[in-house]
């Protein structure tokens, strides 16, 4: 989590101090802010008096910019990732969409048709039987036998 000066520990600041504080632009770690708060705190909001008792450098802004074009990149990283993420949930919104309106058709279209109802017509049905073929006529659809076949092929089929 990142507080008032980007930091990757950096802390906002506490209630005894609720508003960003001239520390909060100079110190990149939580540990920096709270030795630069604590001599903020004994010698008052003069740079010049914390600086000596801290050491800081004179000139930080170079970290500074480091620090904010690394929030810049994963702040773009982050919008990338959300649009990504809109995208395939617009996708399956549409889907979801489709999907309801055509189980709701389906089930519109089986409760309002009519069904037939069972009309009683007061007689039993009669019981009929299966037709089956007579054995007569099962052996009249058997093939002759191969002989038999022959012969009558050379009959009708002379070598004339």
């Amino acid at each position: 989590m990142s507080g008032p000066t980007g930091g990757r520990n950096s802390k906002a600041p506490t209630p005894e101090h609720p508003t960003p504080c001239v520390a909060s632009k100079l110190c990149p770690t939580r540990a920096d802010w709270v030795i630069t708060h604590r001599n903020i705190q004994r010698h008052g909001d003069d740079p010049k008096l914390y600086n000596k008792s801290f050491h800081m450098p004179e000139h930080p802004t170079p970290h500074m910019e480091s620090v904010s074009h690394a929030g810049t990149s994963n702040a773009a990283k982050i919008s990338e990732n959300i649009k990504a993420h809109s995208n395939t949930l617009e996708t399956f919104r549409d889907d979801h969409s489709g999907q309801a309106a055509s189980i709701e058709e389906r089930a519109r279209d089986t409760f309002q048709n009519p069904y037939a109802d069972y009309e009683q017509s007061g007689s039993t049905p009669e019981k009929t039987e299966p037709e089956a073929p007579s054995k007569g006529t099962i052996e009249s659809f058997r093939a002759m036998p191969m002989e038999a076949l022959v012969e009558e092929f050379r009959e009708n089929h002379s070598y004339e």
